[in-house]
């Protein structure tokens, strides 16, 4: 079993930008309801990143396992992933260690990251109990800027709707422009 937590959130949670204000037809000065337009963009942020399992902004995060399994692969869980900070684990002696960064390697594609010990390595034996495998990692795109255009654009589509429609009615499924234009970075298990 595996357990993901995010540890350092994202530096730039909400974003009024100049394209998310003319997205939703606002002037500069119309400004009474930015606290409002954060939350409904932190909320797509939130929407998007668990329909497609994809960190947008870039933040820390820690995956927990129960142990290793010889020389198979750890599944991250999300994409994409900037850098693996430390792979950690209790030994069977009960003390932490640290998997050494030459030891390991990151195996990416587009759609998984993943961890595997280099050729003729195997995962080090653990303690038998819960969560003594922690995998410190960086995910995400960077910033807002650097996100995919589809992805950016289902962002601003999801604010807009939130905006106009302050109902509570938000779903991506259904959405036919908002699904056509996450579909492709949207990671299936």
């Amino acid at each position: 079993m595996s357990l993901i937590t995010l540890t350092d959130p994202p530096a730039v949670h909400a974003h009024l930008d100049m394209f998310l204000r003319q997205h939703l037809r606002l002037s500069p000065q119309e400004n009474d309801q930015d606290h409002a337009i954060n939350s409904y963009f932190a909320a797509a942020l939130e929407m998007v990143e668990t329909y497609t399992r994809r960190r947008l902004l870039t933040q820390q995060l820690e995956l927990r396992l129960n142990g290793f399994c010889g020389s198979q692969e750890i599944d991250l869980e999300v994409a994409p992933v900037q850098s693996v900070e430390a792979v950690e684990y209790q030994g069977q002696d009960g003390v932490q260690h640290t998997v050494p960064g030459d030891f390991y390697r990151v195996l990416k594609s587009e759609a998984a990251y993943r961890l595997a010990p280099v050729f003729g390595q195997i995962w080090p034996v653990t303690a038998w109990e819960k969560d003594v495998v922690r995998v410190r990692f960086v995910a995400g795109y960077g910033g807002v800027n650097d996100l995919p255009k589809a992805i950016y654009g289902a962002l601003l589509m999801l604010t807009e709707h939130q905006f106009q429609h302050r109902d509570g009615s938000t779903a991506i499924e259904g959405n036919a422009q908002i699904e056509t234009r996450l579909k492709p970075y949207r990671i299936w298990v």
